[in-house]
């Protein structure tokens, strides 16, 4: 887990702004993963390991909000491309070359060809919809655990899966703006990151009594 973050964080081109707070979140994690492997008892260990859950959710957080930060201020950078000059049209001869060849008209075949299109693939998209779908569902069933219960640990699961099932519903949204098979396959590992702290608090929680 954390060095998918700091993988990730080497990878990220963000605004200088945003890089402090990148940082910052990235160290909260290292810290808490630091705790979880020095715990010295399970109730310590299960406490650690669900606060560097959250503080990964943080760091994802924080990664996301720089790169959508990034992508703004290079919108807004961009300039428009300066108006061609009009092109100044010669006299036409008053005896026109009737030898001068007439350019053939292009075949309807060659106008009917198709242009080169980008996306994501069908594949792709399925793929993507099958973790989400899998992950969200049981993201409900630990809220639900949680929801019920009076057990410490079953209730932060349970709000921690929220958390979570927002993310991934934040996720879909950003397949919709997916113009690749490469944009596709970063939030499918997005999705099956997240998916797998879902797995481990669904566990967590199913073996608390």
């Amino acid at each position: 887990m954390l060095r998918d973050a700091e993988a990730r964080a080497q990878r990220a081109d963000v605004p200088a702004a945003s890089g402090a707070r990148l940082e910052g979140a990235l160290s909260s994690l290292r810290t808490a993963v630091q705790a979880s492997a020095n715990a010295a008892d399970p109730a310590q260990s299960l406490s650690a390991a669900r606060d560097a859950l959250v503080k990964a959710q943080s760091f994802a957080y924080s990664l996301q909000a720089a790169s959508s930060r990034r992508a703004t201020e290079a919108l807004a950078q961009a300039q428009p491309l300066a108006p061609k000059k009009p092109v100044v049209v010669s006299a036409v001869p008053k005896t026109p070359d009737r030898t001068a060849a007439t350019a053939p008209k292009a075949s309807a075949a060659e106008t009917a060809k198709p242009t080169a299109t980008t996306g994501v693939s069908p594949g792709k998209t399925a793929q993507f919809n099958g973790i989400i779908d899998s992950a969200r569902g049981m993201a409900k069933q630990v809220i639900r655990m949680g929801d019920r219960s009076s057990n410490a640990t079953r209730r932060a699961n349970a709000q921690l899966a929220r958390n979570y099932d927002k993310y991934l519903k934040n996720l879909k949204d950003s397949m919709r703006g997916a113009k690749s098979d490469k944009d596709a396959d970063r939030l499918i590992k997005q999705a099956n990151q997240t998916k797998a702290y879902i797995v481990f608090l669904q566990k967590q929680s199913s073996e608390s009594t």
